[in-house]
């Protein structure tokens, strides 16, 4: 009986591991008009990283100035990343972000963001919860109306960060159900996914005489960069199947 539970609890181990898996991609909502993935563990130990860090250009002008602008490393973002949104009049418009860490660094991140933004002369900031979580949300600071969110954040858990813009802090639910993000391969360092209704409604809202034959009939369009240590491999893809 010792050993049959021993049993239970190992695999009860491997469901919640399995559970977690460090997978963004499934959080992506079902009516996502773009999403944009990174892989940022295989960014940060290609020869692309090496060659970046050594450039004074890039070290000086990127590098230096995420960490002077947002208090923390890019390397601590090591992970996965993704963000998803809609097409809007001005342009795509983010709606979620979700940060995956391998590190139990959420937390830092977290509060190095928050003190950034309350430190600007621009913002204000307000501590919230969602669910037990902390959370805030970021306001201009000219801003009288409380629904008039930038940004907000939630920490939910050691390596797993939400981020919703222009609304209520929120933590996401996995729902496995959007076409554009399981059309993406987990393994791209990079790598970002639309359709071409979605693209041909933006462009006729910025330019209502906007004309391209056959771009709304177009179906999933993905590009996706892969990176090992001999090669960078790139590629592009788009559904014309349904193009007459």
């Amino acid at each position: 009986m010792k050993i049959l539970n021993t049993l239970l609890a190992a695999i009860a181990v491997v469901v919640l591991v399995s559970g977690c898996t460090k997978k963004p991609l499934n959080y992506v909502p079902e009516d996502a008009e773009f999403v944009v993935y990174s892989n940022m563990e295989g960014v940060l130990e290609s020869k692309i990283w090496d060659a970046l860090e050594s450039n004074k250009v890039f070290s000086k002008e990127v590098i230096r100035s995420f960490e002077k602008e947002f208090g923390f490393d890019l390397e601590d973002l090591s992970g996965k990343i993704v963000l998803w949104g809609r097409f809007k009049e001005k342009g795509p418009k983010p709606d979620g972000m979700v940060v995956c860490l391998n590190e139990d660094e959420a937390e830092k991140i977290f509060k190095k963001l928050r003190n950034h933004f309350n430190d600007q002369d621009s913002y204000k900031v307000k501590k919230d919860d969602v669910d037990d979580c902390d959370a805030f949300k970021v306001y201009s600071k000219n801003s009288k109306d409380d629904d008039d969110i930038v940004l907000s954040v939630v920490l939910v858990n050691d390596n797993e960060l939400h981020f919703a813009f222009e609304d209520e802090p929120e933590i996401f639910e996995k729902s496995n159900k959007s076409k554009l993000a399981s059309a993406l391969d987990a393994d791209a360092v990079f790598a970002c996914a639309t359709n071409g209704e979605s693209l041909y409604d933006a462009f006729e809202d910025i330019d209502e005489d906007f004309e391209a034959d056959g771009l709304e009939d177009v179906g999933l369009i993905t590009f996706e960069v892969f990176c090992t240590k001999r090669k960078i491999t790139v590629e592009a893809n788009a559904d014309i199947s349904e193009v007459k």
